[in-house]
């Protein structure tokens, strides 16, 4: 059984592309229309990449920082642990920090390049919207992208769970000793 596993995204199907000569006024109209959703899409989604990026790492890793830090301050404070326990437990406590500072860093660099590449193809069905000139290995490029975003946001989710896993590990080193 697998606890957390994402489905990945059916494939996405690239109809063929057609020469705007080969088109009737109603295709060239609806092919216009839909660029410009797309363009209007891929415009929206980059704006709201950057706001989930930037709010996760203000709040997910703060919150797993801040929890981390403040239990491994109290640990290493208490005189009711042996100065062993205090070890234990501080080092736990730090290890989730340092994994949580790492979630935070690999969200960021792999969000990096979203918005240049929400800009590329923002401009890319822009373009179709003027000139109906469609290219698929510029929309398979894009389609492989979204696949491997997927797949690579499992990096910046890892370390999340390891500073979880660190935050009960110390705290189970803790009730270990009081009892």
């Amino acid at each position: 059984m697998k606890f957390f596993s994402r489905k990945l995204p059916e494939p996405i199907v690239i109809h063929p592309v057609q020469q705007p000569q080969d088109m009737d006024e109603e295709q060239q109209r609806a092919l216009r229309a839909g660029a410009q959703m797309e363009y209007q899409t891929a415009l929206a989604m980059r704006d709201r990449i950057m706001t989930e990026i930037t709010t996760s790492a203000r709040w997910v890793q703060t919150s797993l920082l801040l929890v981390n830090g403040g239990a491994a301050v109290a640990v290493l404070q208490s005189e009711a642990l042996t100065p062993h326990a205090r070890g234990l437990a501080g080092a736990a406590f730090v290890i989730g920090m340092m994994f949580s500072l790492l979630s935070a860093y690999t969200g960021i660099q792999l969000g990096q390049d979203a918005p240049r590449r929400f800009s590329y193809i923002a401009g890319y069905w822009l373009g179709i919207t003027i000139d109906l000139l469609r290219s698929e290995e510029v929309e398979r490029d894009w389609a492989e992208y979204g696949r491997n975003r997927v797949r690579l946001s499992r990096l910046s989710t890892i370390p999340g769970w390891l500073s979880l896993i660190a935050f009960i590990v110390g705290c189970l080193t803790v009730a270990s000793y009081l009892i």
